[in-house]
C-alpha cells in the first residue's frame, strides 16, 4: 500500500475507469453536436469503465469495512461514512442540472423537469426519464443507484457481525438471475434485477484474496491486465445479464491483478496519481456538465473540427474533475466531517470515524 495505506494501483485505476467514461460520452457529443448523425459513431465500449468502477467499488468495501465489523455500530458508521463520500457532491450536480434545464436547454436536450423525477433523483431511487431510461437528472448517476443499494446490502450484512460475502454473494447472485426473467418494461423495482451488480461481488472477492495474501508476479500481472483491456476495444455485443461476464470478469481480472502487484506499483507509479484518482468521482459527475458545453460553443465559434473537439473534451474534462475536486468536493468533504467532530460531550467510543 501506497499514501496513507490506499493502493495506489487502485487509485490510478480509478482514474483510468473514468477517462474511459469521459471519452464514450465525448464521442456521443461529437456524433451529436458535430457529425449530426446521434449515437451512431459513439465508441460504448468505453462504458466498461463503470464495470471496472463496480468492481473496485465491492473491493474497497471488503477492504475498508473489516476494521468496522467488530464495532456494535459498525454497520451505521458504515453507511454515514458512504453517504458523506456520495452524496454532497452528487448532489450539488444534480441542482446544477436541474437549474440548466431551465436556464440553459440548449446544454441539456436528453433533460427534461419532472418533479417526480428530479425527487427520485436526489434520492438514488430509479425513476424513468423523459427518453424512457431508468437515468436521473445527471445521467451518470444511474450507477450510483446501484452503489447506493449495495451499500445498503452491505450495511445490512455488516448487523449480523459478520463477513458480508457469504452474505452479499449470493443475494447478488439471486437478483442477476431473476434478472433473466424479467420483462423488458417493467416497474421501477425491476431496476435491482440486473447482474451487472455481480460486479460488486467480483470486488469484495477481489478483497477477500488480497486480504489472504494474494500477489502476482508484475510481469504476469502486466500482460493479463492488458489482455484484459484489449477485451473493452472489441465490438461491444454484451448487454444485460451478458454484461456482468463480457466486462465484469475482465474488469475483476484487472482490479485483482493491480492490486496484487501493489508491492512492485507502489514503488514505480508517481504519487500525483492518487491525487487523480481522488478526483475520479468529481470528474465522472461534471465531465457531463462540460462534454456537451465544448460542442455547443466549438460550433458556434466555428471551430467543430472532430479531432479538436476530442481533445479539448477530454484535455478539459481532467482539469475540470481536477478543479471541482480540490475546490468543491474536499471544502463539501471537510465540511461534512465537521459536522460529526465529537463535542466535549461525546464519549469517545461514540465519537471514532
Amino acid at each position: 500500500m501506497h499514501n496513507g495505506g490506499r493502493f495506489i494501483g487502485i487509485q490510478g485505476l480509478r482514474f483510468i475507469a473514468a477517462l474511459m467514461v469521459v471519452v464514450t460520452h465525448t464521442t456521443l457529443m461529437i456524433g451529436e453536436r458535430i457529425y449530426g448523425v446521434g449515437d451512431q459513431a459513439v465508441w460504448r465500449e468505453g462504458n466498461a469503465g463503470v464495470d471496472i468502477f463496480f468492481v473496485i467499488s465491492g473491493f474497497v468495501m471488503g477492504i475498508s469495512a473489516l476494521p468496522l465489523l467488530a464495532r456494535p455500530d459498525g454497520a451505521r458508521e458504515f453507511m454515514l461514512r458512504r453517504l458523506m463520500r456520495i452524496v454532497p457532491l452528487y448532489w450539488v450536480a444534480t441542482t446544477l442540472k436541474l437549474i440548466a434545464v431551465f436556464a440553459i436547454p440548449a446544454l441539456t436536450i436528453h433533460s427534461v423537469f419532472d418533479p417526480s423525477h428530479a425527487i427520485a433523483s436526489y434520492l438514488f431511487l430509479p425513476h424513468l426519464n423523459a427518453e424512457d431510461e431508468f437515468k436521473p437528472l445527471v445521467g451518470v448517476g444511474w450507477t450510483l443507484t446501484y452503489e447506493m443499494f449495495f451499500y445498503v446490502l452491505f450495511a445490512f450484512a455488516m448487523t449480523l457481525r459478520r463477513n458480508p460475502l457469504p452474505i452479499v454473494l449470493p443475494v447478488l447472485a439471486g437478483l442477476a438471475l431473476l434478472g433473466l426473467l424479467k420483462p423488458e418494461h417493467g416497474p421501477a423495482w425491476q431496476f435491482y434485477l440486473d447482474a451487472i451488480l455481480l460486479e460488486f461481488g467480483f470486488g469484495l472477492l477481489a478483497a477477500k484474496l488480497i486480504c489472504r495474501g494474494f500477489t502476482v508476479n508484475p510481469k504476469l500481472g502486466i500482460v493479463v491486465v492488458v489482455l484484459a483491456f484489449a477485451c473493452f476495444f472489441t465490438p461491444s455485443v454484451y448487454f444485460g445479464s451478458q454484461r456482468a461476464i463480457g466486462w465484469g470478469i475482465p474488469s475483476f481480472l484487472i482490479v485483482l491483478c493491480v492490486a496484487g502487484m501493489e508491492p512492485f506499483l507502489c514503488r514505480v507509479v508517481p504519487k500525483f496519481v492518487s491525487f487523480l484518482g481522488d478526483s475520479s468521482y468529481a470528474l465522472y459527475l461534471f465531465h457531463s456538465f462540460y462534454v456537451p458545453m465544448v460542442g455547443v460553443i466549438l460550433v458556434k465559434i466555428g471551430m467543430a473540427q472532430d479531432w479538436f473537439a476530442f481533445l479539448i473534451s477530454i484535455s478539459g474534462s481532467i482539469v475540470v474533475g481536477a478543479l471541482v475536486h480540490k475546490w468543491l468536493e474536499t471544502p463539501l468533504n471537510r465540511i461534512v466531517r465537521s459536522v460529526r467532530r465529537p463535542t466535549p460531550h461525546t464519549p469517545l467510543s461514540e465519537s471514532k470515524a
